[in-house]
């Protein structure tokens, strides 16, 4: 109970972490191996004895640390520590991929008289979330009126391929003649919304529109979002999302845009999103290593011969630049002409 959330750094806690080094009390040192995707990391606990051991995909790494007389009593708690990376937890419930030996038992299978209970109780928002059939589960964040319009007439192109169930659509855009409709489509269920920012903000702020279902949430273009100022009200927006929903999958965050490399962009993806997958079109502008620019300045008021160009003056350029292949384009009063190719 006196650990700190520092794990295995206290003298109050025993870690062991991916990189094949145990900790304790802020000590490090070799242990076992290194684990990499899909391991198996054991936890034994032999409280007769005060160890502590670990092992790697069904392969025992041997004695980890003994527990100091003084925490022999003390209650241990499971607890785990991740940047980039997905755990799954099993405590017995499910039969274990590589058998526990020596007499070993998951902690779910454990008697009484070796676990402490706690009188505290979780809060898991999906658990307790009550399920409602006429809420949103799709949102799409339109920066203006058109392209919200846009997007809803391509909803309405697409739906008509679903028939069971039929999908309901809503646009809510600020401008409206009479916003009690939306709200009234609202209350009546609808599955996809598609709205701009400004008077997505009043419904949400208000409680009319509730986001505790949402599994897809698409920002199209997305810096031009950020670039109207709401990137706080879509952290805020996000943030209401349950990021497990409540049959448990993973909401998913599409972010759409033509510059999202830019700092802001890239920053958001981050924050927002759950392990993100670039697909690029166009890739960052970049000049290829095959195309080299030759450029000859001319004061085409003084100079005419500009006007003569032609195949002596490409023929030096291509012996001194090795070129093998060219497109020459020259620039007239009457637009480009192409000279060679």
């Amino acid at each position: 109970m006196q650990a700190s959330l520092d794990l295995g750094t206290d003298k109050f806690g025993f870690g062991f972490g991916g990189t094949g080094k145990k900790s304790h009390n802020k000590q490090f040192h070799n242990y076992g191996e290194e684990s990499i995707m899909h391991d198996t990391i054991g936890c034994y606990l032999a409280i007769d004895k005060g160890h502590v051991k670990f092992s790697k995909s069904g392969k025992d790494l041997g004695l980890a640390f003994e527990i100091p007389p003084h925490m022999k009593n003390q209650a241990l708690f499971p607890a785990c520590v991740l940047k980039n990376a997905e755990l799954k937890f099993n405590f017995g419930e499910e039969e274990f991929k590589f058998t526990p030996k020596d007499g070993f038992v998951g902690l779910s299978k454990v008697p009484d008289s070796c676990i402490v209970k706690s009188e505290h109780t979780g809060n898991v928002q999906v658990a307790q979330t009550k399920i409602l059939p006429n809420v949103p589960k799709a949102l799409i964040v339109e920066p203006s009126r058109e392209l919200a319009e846009q997007t809803l007439n391509n909803v309405k192109q697409f739906k008509k391929y679903v028939d069971n169930p039929k999908l309901k659509e809503l646009l809510i855009i600020g401008g409206d003649a009479d916003p009690g409709i939306s709200i009234s489509v609202l209350d009546n269920g609808v599955d996809i919304v598609v709205g701009t920012l400004g008077r997505l903000d009043d419904l949400v702020s208000t409680g009319k529109l509730n986001l505790s279902h949402v599994r897809f949430l698409v920002l199209d273009e997305a810096e031009g979002l950020l670039s109207q100022g709401y990137s706080d009200f879509i952290n805020m927006m996000h943030n209401q999302i349950p990021q497990i929903t409540s049959d448990g999958k993973r909401l998913q965050v599409i972010a759409c845009s033509a510059t999202l490399h830019s700092f802001d962009g890239k920053k958001l993806s981050e924050k927002i999103m759950h392990f993100p997958t670039w697909v690029d079109l166009k890739g960052e502008d970049s000049i290829p290593d095959t195309v080299h620019h030759v450029v000859v300045p001319v004061n085409p008021k003084a100079d005419r011969l500009w006007e003569r160009l032609g195949k002596t003056t490409l023929e030096r350029i291509k012996y001194m630049q090795k070129i093998t292949q060219d497109l020459v384009l020259t620039v007239q009063r009457c637009g480009l002409k192409l000279l060679k190719s």
